[in-house]
């Protein structure tokens, strides 16, 4: 068996791990909030899933614009409302999808609002945190994040606005890049943070292939 055949078999068991991971991370969450969103969520287009991810993109230019004037490293105050913010953001995550399933709302323009405000909210203070302490992990992980955002223009535009199937390691990567960013708030917790950015980074670009590979095989579906 060559070194190439066992890399194979190891990533594949990799995701095999991470696909019932976050499969049970998904249907719990599900089976947990679904029915009472379903019974309760008022039907109000100022709370509907689109509008909640909209919310969690002027939170995200909103923290940009905060960390374009503060020095928040230094500071417990300034520390202690991003990460609010960022929770709050979270949630509001959190509840887009099921709102969205509950009221049966699902869209391609949702998932890629989805997409933009992870990536906005995240990736700007990343830059900030990881800039002064390891510019090549800034440098691979923004031009991850630039061709995530690319192939998703891409497939919206130019393959009847479908959607890209999601694929667990993008998922993977969000919620690592979360923890990361989170935890990097913090200056005697930078080390770790710095740890799971390069996870990050690994993993995204394995979302990125993956999600190409999907895109090249729907585009060669469509001209066949």
């Amino acid at each position: 068996m060559t070194k190439l055949s066992l890399l194979e078999r190891f990533a594949s068991l990799i995701e095999r791990i991470i696909i019932k991971i976050m499969d049970g991370v998904v249907s719990s969450k599900e089976r947990l909030l679904l029915p009472w969103f379903s019974q309760h969520w008022p039907r109000h287009w100022l709370l509907s899933a689109n509008a909640l991810t909209i919310y969690r993109a002027c939170i995200a230019l909103g923290v940009i614009a905060y960390l374009s004037w503060i020095d928040w490293r230094y500071d417990q105050l300034n520390r202690a409302i991003l990460f609010s913010l960022i929770g709050f953001a979270a949630l509001l995550d959190l509840f887009d999808g099921i709102v969205a399933r509950a009221l049966d709302t699902s869209s391609s323009v949702g998932s890629v609002l989805d997409k933009f405000a992870d990536r906005l909210l995240l990736l700007p203070i990343a830059v900030v945190e990881f800039w002064p302490r390891d510019r090549v992990l800034v440098w691979i992980g923004s031009s991850s994040v630039v061709i995530t955002l690319v192939i998703t223009l891409i497939n919206y535009w130019r393959i009847n606005r479908r959607e890209v199937p999601t694929n667990p390691f993008a998922k993977w990567t969000m919620t690592i890049a979360s923890c990361s960013v989170l935890l990097g708030l913090f200056p005697n917790l930078l080390p770790l943070a710095n740890a799971l950015a390069w996870l990050v980074v690994v993993s995204g670009a394995i979302a990125v292939y993956k999600t190409a590979r999907s895109l090249r095989m729907i585009i060669g579906t469509n001209s066949a």
